[in-house]
């Protein structure tokens, strides 16, 4: 224990003795050490003093029992005493690491509970994000899917291509996707973004009567495909590549 909080425990211990001695020694009337001296000198017959966590007994306990012999203490026993005594009493239970572990753990459990609920309250102002956003995804849809057949996209079909000019092809001329078709509303369209988009239609004897009527005899022309037939199945390919969720 350091001199000051040595004193510092006297001084408290002076006022619990007797207010008028310890405004003597505030006052200086009195020095110290008197004060200190005169508080010694009466524990042993003043009753308020007992029980304060002193070793000393009240008078009327000592004439009523016999006094037991004190024990010789070595001085560092005597300062470790009061020490503790000292630091029982300033910090009162909250010095026992027993207690500051409880304390941490509740202060953990207040903190875990406001984490829980803040994270709560997100979730639900997500939710209720992702519902405005789905209506009004539902509604564009809704929107593109009227406005599909207003598309300019008008396809060209590519005969006899691909490895022994066995197939069809078709492109439209559309929007890059990498760079992005969707335009802002009162923003001026950009005529770079667009590119040749080419889509794989079907076979060349799909489109060959000799080949048709060999397969399928007199109803070969229902299954015979011509250039509008083709265009129809380029259009149908396109919006499953650029609109797969126009539908839904």
């Amino acid at each position: 224990m350091s001199k000051k909080a040595e004193k510092e425990f006297k001084l408290k211990k002076i006022r619990q003795y007797s207010e008028d001695v310890y405004n003597q020694v505030m006052n200086k009337e009195i020095t110290f050490l008197e004060g200190y001296n005169q508080m010694m000198s009466s524990v042993n017959v003043t009753s308020s003093f007992a029980g304060k966590g002193t070793r000393h007994k009240d008078k009327q306990e000592v004439t009523e029992t016999k006094p037991k012999p004190k024990r010789k203490v070595s001085s560092e026993k005597q300062k470790e005493y009061d020490d503790n005594w000292w630091l029982k009493d300033t910090k009162k239970g909250l010095a026992h690491p027993v207690i500051k572990e409880v304390r941490q753990s509740i202060g953990r459990k207040s903190t875990l509970e406001r984490m829980i609920k803040n994270r709560h309250e997100k979730i639900q102002k997500l939710q209720d994000e992702i519902r405005i956003y789905e209506h009004e995804r539902k509604q564009v849809t809704k929107q593109i899917n009227s406005m599909k057949t207003n598309f300019d996209l008008n396809p060209i079909i590519l005969y006899n291509r691909g490895r022994g000019k066995q197939y069809v092809q078709g492109k439209i001329w559309w929007y890059d996707e990498k760079k992005g078709f969707g335009l802002k509303v009162g923003k001026k369209e950009s005529k770079g973004n667009k590119k040749w988009h080419y889509f794989s239609l079907g076979r060349m004897d799909e489109c060959d009567e000799k080949v048709l009527k060999d397969k399928y005899g007199e109803e070969w022309e229902y299954e015979m495909m011509n250039k509008e037939d083709w265009i129809q199945v380029c259009k149908q390919k396109f919006f499953n590549k650029f609109f797969p969720n126009l539908l839904r």
